[in-house]
Formats: structure tokens, sequence, C-alpha cells
């Protein structure tokens, strides 16, 4: 019987190697080497041996030297471009912080004008009264061109509203409080319009005139101021119980009546969308069962 034959381990293989003069050194295959002391160290840039503190050498010693530990001017640029990047974007966040804060505050400004101009206004014509005896003539509601004069004016009687505190507390005598607060009593007239009627001709905007008490006269009277300068165009509409008519007249009618409401568009200077507002006069009877019948003999409404 044969037997295989196993195959001889071999051992590490033991190369003998030259160092210095003439010593030598055991190494195994590996890779691992050893030098004997006093060997000349190879250089890793020129691959010649350098000895001790580069003798021999053929690289500059300045380009053995430790890398530099501070910032290049790449890095420099770069920073400085960021930094500049960033303070653009907060230079433009705080202008834009800033107009923001500032057209915020002019529209509410704006805003609260408008507000106080509706509520003048409504408070005006909401009280607006007629008497319904013909033959009292200080007593009227007339817009249009041929009641009124202009197709933007409207001119009507309305009730006086309640006397304010400081009319109430004041113990002057009466002409003192005449000429502070104006006449008190009877009916205030009061007639809007885009053209003045007195010395108010060199301002513009919506006008105001207030006589009280009412003299029977719709053209003059009383004391003109303006009401709001913004108002560029001014347009009134009355209900009649069915429909918005641009006009009206109770003057030329047997019974007198005003119109349910009253639509005033307007609008404002700098604004390219007008504005509506919508009365209801408190004092009016006339109701879509009940509506003021449309008169054949005048421009104006009837009933």
């Amino acid at each position: 019987m044969i037997r295989p034959q196993r195959p001889a381990v071999r051992g590490p293989r033991v190369v003998k190697l030259e160092l210095g003069a003439g010593n030598a050194r055991s190494g195994l295959e590996n890779g691992r080497n050893f030098q004997a002391p006093g060997t000349p160290i190879p250089c890793p840039l020129c691959r010649t041996d350098i000895g001790t503190r580069g003798r021999g050498c053929r690289i500059p010693s300045s380009r053995l030297r430790a890398p530099s530990s501070g910032f290049t001017l790449i890095e420099l640029l770069v920073t400085a471009i960021i930094v500049g990047i960033i303070t653009m974007a907060l230079a433009s966040a705080f202008s834009f912080g800033a107009t923001y804060g500032t057209r915020s505050e002019a529209s509410r400004q704006t805003e609260l004008a408008r507000i106080q101009f509706e509520d003048r206004l409504r408070g005006l014509l909401q009280n607006a009264t007629v008497n319904t005896d013909t033959t009292d003539t200080t007593t009227y509601f007339l817009a249009g061109a041929d009641a009124a004069g202009a197709d933007d004016r409207i001119t009507f009687t309305t009730a006086i509203p309640r006397l304010t505190a400081a009319q109430v507390d004041s113990t002057d005598d009466f002409q003192t409080q005449n000429q502070e607060f104006g006449p008190q009593g009877g009916l205030d007239e009061v007639s809007i319009s885009m053209t003045p009627v007195g010395q108010a001709q060199q301002n513009s905007g919506l006008f105001v005139r207030e006589q009280r008490p009412s003299d029977g006269d719709t053209t003059q009277g009383g004391y003109e101021s303006v009401m709001d300068p913004d108002v560029a165009s001014v347009q009134w509409e009355f209900f009649d119980g069915v429909n918005w008519d641009t006009t009206w007249d109770s003057t030329t009618v047997t019974k007198r009546r005003i119109p349910a409401a009253v639509r005033v568009t307007y609008q404002l200077q700098n604004e390219e969308n007008p504005h509506v507002l919508v009365v209801r006069l408190k004092n009016s009877d006339v109701t879509p069962t009940n509506p003021v019948a449309q008169s054949t003999t005048t421009p104006g409404v009837g009933g």
C-alpha cells in the first residue's frame, strides 16, 4: 500500500540583508524589515540616503519644513464672500421690515380716516326728516341736478342730534354758547357736494354746509367746511321701495316722503376701487310694500 506523500512544511523564509558596513540581520519574508543602528534613511522625496538631519538630500530644506497652521488666501476670500452675503440678506430684511411698518401705519391711518368720514356721513343722513305738511317750506330732501342744483349735491333737513357733554356742562351765557357751539334747537339744514358754495373754493374734496336752524333757502347760508379732502368723486342713489333712483325731490309731491335708504358711492384719491356706503334713514316710511310712486310730471321722484 502506497501512502500519499504529505507536502513538506516550509518555515519562514529567511532573507539575508546587507546593512551598513557589512553588518547583517535576518528578516522575515512578510515585508517587515529591521534596520541596524546607524543605517542611512532613504529620503521619501528624492529616494536618496539623507543620513541624519537631511544631509545629502537634493530637496531644498525649505520644502522639508512642517506646514503652516494659518489661513490660506482662498479660505479668507470664501469667508469674506459668505459674510458679505449674510450682511446683504440682513440689510434687505431690515429694510423690508422698516418699509412694511411705515406702510402699515400709513394704511391704518387712511383706513381710520375713512371710517371716521363714513361715521359722520351716516350720522347726518340717517336722521334726515321732512314735515308731511306741504305748507312747511323749511323741511325738504333734494338730490340731483334738477332739485339740488348739481349732480353731486344733496340737500336735506335733519333732526339735530343729542347735545354733547360739553354743551350740557357749559355754564356760559347764551351768546357765548351760540358762538362756541352754534345755534341749538330746530332743524339742521345740511348740504353735501363736491362743489363749494362759499369761500372754500380754494380747497378740494367733499364739502358740507350746515345751517341751524333751517331757513328754507337751499342754496346758501350756514357754515361750510371740507368734510373730507381725500374724496375725489361721489354719487348718490335713493331707494324708493323698488328701485334705486339718482334724483329725489320732496317739494313737488302731494305727500312728502324721504327714501328708505341712501347708497353713497365715493372714490378716494390715489385709489382705484370705489367705496360703497348704504345708510338706512330712520324717519322714512318707505318699504317694499309701501313704495314711492314715480312722478310723471317732474323729473324727480314723487309719492
